[in-house]
């Protein structure tokens, strides 16, 4: 007998009925290694691009004005315009783009993330990534201890694959990285199509695939109005007809359950370890370690990710720091949008 919840949740319907268990989805968003190519995904800035780049930097140097009140309208630089047309297109075709690179040694940790900041908004509006409107957020281990109310992004631990913020009321819908330290060891980021994710599952666990297409609960990490539910209900996987919304983070629904304080079923459990197994299938994600400099975009409809467990130089001004923002076109930029 499954006890009544201690903690209420905040609901989020089963807006779509019909999901894709019939048959797979064999379109280009459904890539694997085989026919993704990473460098592909590489823009790489020119010598005249860089030089552009100082330039940016100096005359935002002469004109000190807060990041959040920064704007692409406000400066010249059509050739980094440029590279973020082509991250664009990226975007829209495998969900992976990656800019290399800022010349953070020249100038300055500072800079690079005000650029970073200015840059982004080509591709998208910032939304917040946290309750208290927080809009770019220092992804470094923070020695926070993991389990209920613990955001992963702040230890050094392996992240399982996962789409960005599935424990919230929205999804972002694009998620960048600027790296200004890399780890001294580890930190290797996968990527895999949602797609490719999705047709595997099917073949091979068609009934534990239906089950995630009800209702699970995830911890939301204290991320929400006092007095608010510290849970959220939704399912894991939603398709409107055209494309899937995921939410696949087993740990932070095993952590929503135990927040609740109530028994997991049996097919939801073996679900999530059907999850996680075929998602290590090798031949469905490509690897890169982010490099310092370089700037990651991500389709977070698309595209989900994984971060190796890491290792720190001692060096406090070295240790792994890299810097994310979230962009969503729809609703309020509010964390919940």
């Amino acid at each position: 007998m499954i006890p009544e919840p201690q903690t209420q949740f905040v609901d989020l319907p089963e807006e779509y009925a019909n999901p894709p268990l019939g048959a797979q989805i064999d379109d280009a968003r459904a890539w694997t290694l085989d026919t993704l190519d990473p460098s592909e995904c590489i823009v790489t800035l020119n010598d005249a691009q860089q030089a552009e780049l100082l330039v940016v930097a100096q005359e935002l140097t002469d004109n000190p004005l807060p990041d959040l009140m920064r704007s692409p309208d406000h400066i010249e630089m059509p050739g980094l315009g440029a590279a973020m047309k082509k991250i664009g297109r990226l975007l829209n075709g495998p969900g992976l783009g990656v800019i290399d690179r800022l010349p953070v040694d020249k100038i300055g940790p500072d800079m690079a993330r005000t650029i970073y900041w200015i840059m982004g908004q080509l591709i998208g509006r910032p939304v917040a990534q946290r309750w208290d409107g927080s809009m770019a957020f220092d992804v470094a281990n923070a020695g926070r201890k993991p389990g209920a109310g613990t955001r992963d992004s702040m230890t050094n631990l392996e992240l399982l694959f996962h789409t960005d913020n599935g424990f919230n009321i929205t999804l972002p819908d694009t998620v960048s990285l600027l790296c200004i330290n890399q780890a001294r060891e580890g930190g290797v980021s996968r990527f895999a199509s949602l797609y490719s994710l999705h047709n595997r599952f099917l073949e091979r666990y068609p009934e534990h695939l239906k089950r995630l297409y009800r209702p699970v609960l995830f911890d939301r990490k204290g991320e929400h109005a006092d007095g608010e539910p510290k849970v959220l209900r939704a399912p894991v996987f939603q398709w409107d007809g055209v494309r899937l919304t995921a939410r696949p983070n087993a740990v932070y629904i095993r952590q929503g359950y135990e927040l609740a304080e109530m028994e997991m079923d049996a097919a939801l459990s073996d679900a999530l370890d059907a999850l996680v197994e075929v998602a290590a299938d090798a031949d469905l994600w490509v690897e890169m370690r982010m490099e310092r400099g370089q700037l990651q975009y991500l389709n977070n409809r698309q595209v989900v990710h994984y971060r190796s467990a890491f290792v720190d130089y001692d060096e406090v001004d070295r240790k792994r720091r890299v810097v994310r923002v979230w962009y969503r076109q729809a609703g309020h930029p509010t964390y919940n949008g």
